[in-house]
């Protein structure tokens, strides 16, 4: 009894005639089994054929298309096979498809003498014989995917809980974006709200200044604006008595000149602080009642020297401080020198 290789490995010889050539052979014509018949009918060992191509050892390749073709369509008939030795000898061969990708080829010598009955005992083994390798191939294909479904599933599970926590995540994810959009819509709306509250004092300020402005008398000349005032400054940096504490000149609600020490406080570079609104120093909260002593010095009114209050650093860090103002001459013109004093 004849045994085979099936694709694969495993060993097969159930019902198989020893007088048969059996080959098989994948569509790539790479050798995947050969009988004993088929070394005894070549001369090539099993070993000098399997896992190489068919044309290098017993196919011969002015054959090639014919054998396609079997191999394509799995009918019968007679083709040629190439011995070890370089002849040529021709077969009865009936291709079966084992699966998709492998055929196998049952073959017997032409010219051997078989009765009709033997004959057809010969083509019903070869028939039988490839309906149980199909069969039995079919068989570990469902057994393998019976052995893999449950993987399958669980993987499965574990893929659809992956999506839905991505999924869960991407609803976060936007929900933080809009708040952010939200939240940063809500900055630029204060600061524009600021920016307008703090530009209306400043006009309203400087509307005030020009109204009392008038009243003075046109032909009043400089040496008079000098007598008003307590002190005539054209550099802040030099008068000793200030120069290293936290001072600044205040003219028309505009920052016209600071110490090193007050720079050092309120954390901006001397260039940030010059020409900047000395109320964008000051909180909301404050502004009012800053603005309105500032006012009234301007006027002359009886108003303290002094005051305390709150000023903000460049980082928003509030600072109490004690503002003690005077009035001078800054350059020819009417401005307020202030001192600070921080309380805590």
């Amino acid at each position: 009894m004849a045994e085979i290789i099936l694709p694969g490995g495993e060993r097969w010889k159930k019902g198989i005639s020893s007088d048969l050539v059996i080959i098989g052979m994948n569509r790539n014509l790479d050798v995947t089994a050969f009988s004993k018949k088929g070394e005894r009918l070549t001369g090539f060992k099993r070993s000098e054929v399997l896992g190489k191509k068919a044309w290098e050892t017993f196919l011969p390749r002015e054959h090639l298309d014919e054998w396609k073709r079997y191999l394509d369509s799995c009918g019968e008939g007679k083709v040629s096979i190439l011995t070890k030795e370089g002849k040529f000898v021709n077969i009865y061969s009936t291709f079966i498809r084992i699966n998709e990708n492998d055929v196998c080829v049952f073959g017997v010598e032409a010219g051997k003498k078989r009765s009709q009955q033997g004959k057809r005992e010969e083509e019903k083994k070869i028939n039988q014989t490839g309906k149980k390798l199909e069969a039995e191939t079919i068989s570990k294909a469902v057994e393998s995917i019976l052995e893999n479904r449950d993987f399958l599933e669980s993987e499965w599970k574990r893929l659809g809980k992956t999506i839905d926590d991505l999924e869960k995540l991407v609803i976060s994810l936007e929900k933080e974006r809009r708040n952010l959009l939200r939240e940063k819509a809500e900055l630029e709306r204060k600061k524009a709200e600021t920016s307008r509250y703090l530009d209306k004092i400043m006009k309203s300020l400087n509307k005030k200044l020009k109204q009392e402005g008038k009243t003075r008398k046109a032909n009043q000349n400089k040496e008079t604006k000098r007598k008003d005032y307590a002190l005539d400054v054209q550099n802040i940096k030099s008068f000793p008595e200030i120069a290293d504490m936290p001072a600044l000149v205040v003219k028309k609600g505009i920052i016209q000149a600071v110490t090193p020490s007050f720079s050092e406080l309120v954390e901006y570079d001397e260039k940030e602080l010059l020409n900047k609104k000395f109320f964008s120093l000051v909180p909301l909260d404050q502004l009012m009642r800053v603005g309105e002593y500032y006012l009234n010095r301007i006027r002359k009114r009886d108003v303290p020297n002094g005051y305390e209050t709150v000023i903000m650093t460049k980082s928003k860090k509030p600072l109490q401080v004690r503002i003690s103002a005077s009035q001078i001459n800054w350059k020819g013109e009417k401005a307020e020198l202030m001192v600070i004093k921080r309380l805590v």
